[in-house]
């Protein structure tokens, strides 16, 4: 059986606060096409790993990136 997925906590407060000005500061930017695609290599990178000892025996016979 899977383990049931907790809710989310709402932020209250001065995190709320925070978390609103940041959200509010950062609407309009865009992010870069070589972050996007560097963001899109990690990702695809990760999804071959299925657990942290795959990831490490990686790392260990390469140079990890």
């Amino acid at each position: 059986m899977a383990t049931p997925i907790k809710d989310t906590p709402v932020l209250t407060g001065k995190d709320a606060r925070r978390f609103e000005a940041w959200m509010k500061e950062n609407e309009g930017k865009k992010v870069s096409p070589e972050e996007y695609a560097r963001i899109k290599d990690a990702g695809k990178k990760m999804r071959v790993f299925n657990n942290m000892e795959d990831y490490e025996r990686y790392c260990a016979s390469s140079s990890g990136h």
